[in-house]
């Protein structure tokens, strides 16, 4: 970890506020890199991870989980370990994760891409569950955009390629799509 002035990213994704310290953290979905941007000092802190990141979401414990090209991981608040959790892409030699949202529940929902072919259907969306990917819905070139509306007990998913955005009617606990 290092601590810079200005930082430029190619492709900045999951901007998270951390109200805790004042800052905002998102990950270069081009790189293997973290960011923290603090108000107070203004200045970023640029976290280093063993992987190809994608997206990052907040869990429990004020920890996180990475979502990367190698599958998801747990890390800690300090950026500084990292544990494998599920791989729903394993083996697949063109398809990796893309975004991934914590939901108002607490659950993490997140999806996958066909790198090799942007607008090929094979992208799914799924739901973390006991460190299992369990699929939610299937055929999208890129799930991207996962947002939640609790008033309203919907989830939305943006097919990026097909410009298209679906919206998920869920169960009473937000965890099913029904």
């Amino acid at each position: 970890m290092h601590s810079v002035k200005g930082i430029k990213t190619t492709i900045g994704e999951s901007p998270i506020w951390k109200p805790d310290t004042n800052s905002l953290v998102w990950v270069e979905a081009a790189g293997s890199e973290i960011f923290e941007y603090s108000i107070h000092s203004q200045n970023t802190q640029v976290f280093h991870v063993p992987f190809d990141i994608t997206a990052i979401a907040r869990c429990e414990g004020n920890g996180w989980i990475c979502a990367s090209k190698q599958g998801l991981f747990y890390c800690t608040s300090s950026f500084d370990d990292f544990t494998p959790i599920a791989d729903p892409c394993f083996g697949s030699t063109k398809l990796h994760l893309n975004d991934a949202v914590t939901a108002p529940n607490g659950h993490l929902w997140f999806g996958s891409m066909n790198h090799k072919q942007l607008e090929a259907p094979d992208g799914k969306l799924y739901r973390l569950t006991a460190n299992t990917a369990l699929e939610m819905d299937s055929g999208f070139s890129v799930a991207n955009g996962i947002a939640f509306n609790p008033a309203l007990k919907r989830a939305y998913c943006s097919n990026m390629f097909q410009r298209k955005v679906y919206e998920y009617q869920l169960d009473d606990s937000m965890t099913q799509i029904i």
